[in-house]
């Protein structure tokens, strides 16, 4: 099979050009207003001129079936009254144009199910989206990480409920609740024992 080199060569230079100069759409751009699924349908042709329309075919790259399905597929939230918003939508430009390279499943396991309104937030100030999720999962380790951290140091200094003493030694709470301070403070693993066998 033979091939025509220049052919080839100038549509491979118009490509060039025609990416060099392709810009996705900014955060600000994107409609939050609630299109209808027609509406969002003609806006992502529009937005993604670059996938070329199914060969062949009389539909689009992208169909309101399809996007029933990435919903369905838990791949982007739902809209909501039917109508999708400016996350709907950066979501479908996400899915789309990785979708001309990888298989859904495999978009479905790199693009997070449900990014958090803050990352969202955080977009909108001009962080990119990778950058601003990034952050957001890093803070929520450090924050899952000292919370750990603080339960093991007041497991520590907890003592065992039930392990000291035995069933005679219990006080009531009337005892426990005329007590001095510092007798609670005493016999305070004496009385979390006898707690248990309080009627509150």
């Amino acid at each position: 099979m033979s091939y025509d080199k220049e052919l080839i060569i100038h549509k491979l230079e118009r490509w060039d050009r025609f990416i060099t100069n392709y810009h996705l759409p900014d955060w600000d751009s994107i409609p939050d207003l609630g299109l209808y699924m027609d509406q969002v349908v003609v806006l992502l042709v529009q937005y993604l001129s670059f996938i070329p329309s199914i060969p062949g075919g009389k539909e689009s790259f992208v169909t309101s079936s399809a996007i029933n399905n990435y919903v369905r597929l838990k791949i982007m939230p739902a809209p909501v009254k039917r109508k999708y918003y400016r996350v709907h939508i950066a979501y479908l430009i996400m899915i789309l144009t990785m979708k001309q390279s990888i298989s859904i499943s495999d978009v479905q396991k790199i693009i997070p199910a449900d990014i958090p309104e803050e990352v969202w937030a955080e977009v909108a100030q001009g962080v990119s989206l990778t950058h601003a999720y990034a952050l957001y999962r890093a803070a929520a380790g450090a924050a899952d990480a000292k919370a750990r951290s603080l339960n093991r140091v007041n497991a520590e200094r907890s003592a065992p409920l039930g392990t000291e003493g035995d069933p005679t030694d219990a006080l009531t709470q009337e005892q426990v609740e005329n007590m001095s301070p510092q007798a609670v403070k005493k016999n305070y693993n004496r009385i979390l024992a006898s707690m248990r066998n309080w009627r509150l």
